[in-house]
């Protein structure tokens, strides 16, 4: 997939591909006009490129890398994830339009979808804008509710239900699924799986209030009354908890790294600078330090460290920034000029 970076790469890969779906014909047809190319997504097993032609029209094309048996079979296949999409389509769950699917002769694939210009990732939308206007966090989380709502009313299960999976269009007030895979029909709805479809509004919990939990999981119809929706909210807490403790040293690692979606590692000289992500995981619009930007000096670099950790473990109002660590192993914490406070 790494060969895959321009649009003569990606016409390519079409052309030797035998491309199925209701718009097959009109695919072959953009991909064939003067198109600009930019790769959004890119791992082991899947990289998304973003597909504008001249009048401002965007196709996401999701490729699939090459998997080994079972897998080929069992996930991350594009006719699978095709046929998926179709099928919440017709049972009227939002999400975006998809138009063809291929199979390549490696064993990958690509499907290919129809871009929202005026989305943005639900988690995007909450956290630069809906958390800071009271009107427009009420649409958000009613939105949210639709879109669960709608899954659980058509029996379809969503392994992976979070606010990232889902695109909020800022123009048509609207939530749209961008990531079907897994999502599957089933026969009945068990406590563990309502549980898992509370994953949004756990995801944002502290940043809102019980109230506003209880009536999204009562407007979602994943419990019945009140006293329904204050046990699930318990027991959903409890279970993001767990799964949170169990994820933290993958998470850890990560942002250790500097190369992740929660940080990038910048060496200037002898020193290495680590700046944060953005809420919704998109690097800063520039590395450069803030002239306003409060700078703590440590000694000791584990204190740093600690510090620097416990901010994406705990929701703060204002975590630090970069940190940037010394040969000799002091390390300095950059935040905003605000004060460093926590909580809602």
């Amino acid at each position: 997939m790494d060969e895959i970076n321009s649009l003569n790469d990606i016409r390519a890969l079409v052309a030797f591909s035998d491309v199925n779906g209701e718009d097959a014909a009109g695919v072959m047809k953009f991909i064939q006009s003067d198109v600009r190319v930019e790769k959004v997504k890119a791992n082991p097993k899947r990289s998304v490129f973003r597909l504008t032609d001249e009048n401002g029209r965007v196709l996401y094309l999701k490729l699939f890398g090459r998997q080994k048996f079972p897998f080929n079979i069992i996930r991350f296949y594009a006719a699978g994830e095709y046929r998926i999409a179709k099928a919440l389509q017709k049972a009227s769950v939002s999400i975006i339009h998809y138009l063809a699917w291929a199979t390549l002769k490696n064993g990958g694939g690509f499907c290919v979808s129809e871009g929202l210009p005026k989305a943005v990732s639900g988690r995007q939308y909450f956290f630069q804008t809906a958390r800071f206007d009271a009107q427009k966090r009420r649409v958000f989380l009613n939105r949210v509710a639709e879109l669960a709502c709608a899954l659980y009313k058509n029996r379809f299960y969503h392994p992976d239900f979070h606010t990232s999976n889902f695109l909020f269009d800022m123009e048509a007030e609207k939530t749209c699924l961008v990531d079907p895979w897994g999502i599957r029909e089933v026969i009945f709805y068990p406590e563990f799986r309502k549980i898992e479809m509370c994953s949004p509004w756990m995801e944002l919990q502290d940043c809102l209030t019980s109230d506003e939990i209880m009536e999204g999981l009562l407007s979602s119809s994943l419990a019945k009354n009140k006293f329904a929706a204050l046990e699930l909210m318990d027991r959903a807490g409890a279970a993001y908890r767990r799964q949170r403790e169990l994820r933290w040293p993958k998470i850890k690692r990560r942002i250790l790294s500097g190369r992740a979606k929660f940080t990038t590692l910048e060496t200037r000289g002898t020193d290495r600078y680590y700046w944060r992500h953005t809420r919704w995981f998109t690097p800063p619009e520039k590395f450069e330090v803030d002239p306003d930007w409060e700078i703590r000096s440590y000694s000791n670099a584990a204190e740093a460290e600690k510090i620097w950790l416990d901010s994406f473990r705990n929701f703060q109002e204002n975590p630090p920034l970069l940190r940037v660590i010394h040969p000799d192993d002091s390390s300095d914490l950059y935040f905003s000029s605000k004060s460093n406070t926590t909580g809602r």
